[in-house]
């Protein structure tokens, strides 16, 4: 990288600044938005207080983000991008836990798993998981975000997505997807993007019903003495 660059990008650095000032109360939501590429993957997490008036929009702040570079040494089908955005929505599901203890967030308060990958959002819905991979880590989010409600956000919507590619650094500060979530965020839910599909983090297991069956035994009809006397008469 040309030395002119690296300068220009310390300059900008310095003038990055995130507020101190987080408030939180018991309408306080978590949004938690993962993402990942051919090269790395990663989540954010953001702070949402809805506003008491519906016709207002509320507010919402970046509090942590976390990226990771592909691990090397694993085998080559742990690595496809599917199972990196499973992976990337491990970290933030983790991350979740931090941030309820570090800001006295109550347990009760809503949490939403945020991402673009259906294949994950699917995986997370279900419990016929073959990939001894997946399934570790879908147990795992579940016990780390047991009342979370997963959600779908397309690409270009999806703050996470900054993660996982290049962007520069002047560029960077003055993205507000980053900083503050998709524009709808702070909106009223029912003007978020519909949903297609519902997905549901924790679904039931199946539970056949036992039914008591009663079975009357009947002994077989002996019909030997038929076969040896085959004529009425000789009944």
């Amino acid at each position: 990288m040309a030395r002119s660059l690296l300068l220009d990008c310390d300059t900008a650095v310095q003038n990055v600044s995130m507020p101190r000032e987080l408030k939180v109360n018991q309408d306080t939501e978590i949004h938690v938005f993962c993402d990942a590429s051919a090269t790395s993957y990663g989540a954010c997490i953001y702070i949402l207080n809805p506003s008491p008036n519906p016709d207002n929009k509320g507010d919402c702040k970046l509090v942590f983000a976390k990226g990771k570079i592909k691990p090397k040494n694993t085998v080559d089908n742990d690595n496809t991008i599917p199972k990196l955005e499973l992976t990337a929505m491990l970290v933030g599901a983790k991350l979740v836990k931090l941030i309820q203890t570090s800001l006295s967030i109550e347990k009760h308060n809503v949490v939403f798993l945020w991402s673009d990958a259906t294949v994950v959002l699917q995986w997370l819905s279900s419990h016929d998981i073959d990939s001894a991979y997946v399934h570790r880590r879908v147990v795992a989010i579940r016990e780390a975000c047991p009342g979370a409600t997963l959600m779908h956000v397309s690409t270009h919507d999806n703050p996470a997505d900054i993660i996982t590619r290049p962007i520069r650094v002047k560029k960077f500060i003055i993205n507000d997807l980053w900083w503050h979530g998709p524009p709808w965020l702070t909106s009223p839910r029912h003007q978020w993007p519909t949903q297609q599909v519902k997905y549901d983090l924790c679904p039931p297991l199946y539970n056949p019903q036992m039914i008591d069956v009663n079975v009357a035994i009947v002994e077989a009809f002996n019909t030997s003495f038929y076969y040896k006397d085959r004529s009425i008469q000789t009944l």
